[in-house]
């Protein structure tokens, strides 16, 4: 089953040049690089916790490897769950990660 985020979409859970290369060949199918969990999640954490930040890249941001990473990203360990699709690094508007 794949999951589509209501919150969120590929763009800010996909580096740039990754993104760039698949989404016309591959579109939709990309929601199956994530964890179904991982997804859910970050959809209940935004309903929660209001305005999150993820991969910003589009709007001229600086934020490019948030969401999933390729084998390829240098971003990160080898072995991080971001290659896994089982990791992302929200950053939310109004809540600081300590809160």
């Amino acid at each position: 089953m794949i999951y589509k985020c209501e919150h969120f979409h590929l763009v800010e859970l996909l580096p740039k040049l990754f993104y760039n290369e698949n989404i016309t060949k591959y579109k939709d199918n990309l929601w199956g690089l994530f964890d179904l969990r991982t997804l859910i999640t970050l959809d209940r954490l935004r309903k929660r916790y209001g305005k999150t930040y993820m991969n910003d890249w589009k709007w001229g941001g600086n934020n490019d490897s948030k969401g999933f990473r390729p084998p390829e990203d240098p971003e990160g360990a080898k072995l991080s769950q971001h290659r896994f699709g089982r990791a992302a690094d929200p950053k939310f508007e109004s809540v600081t990660a300590d809160e």
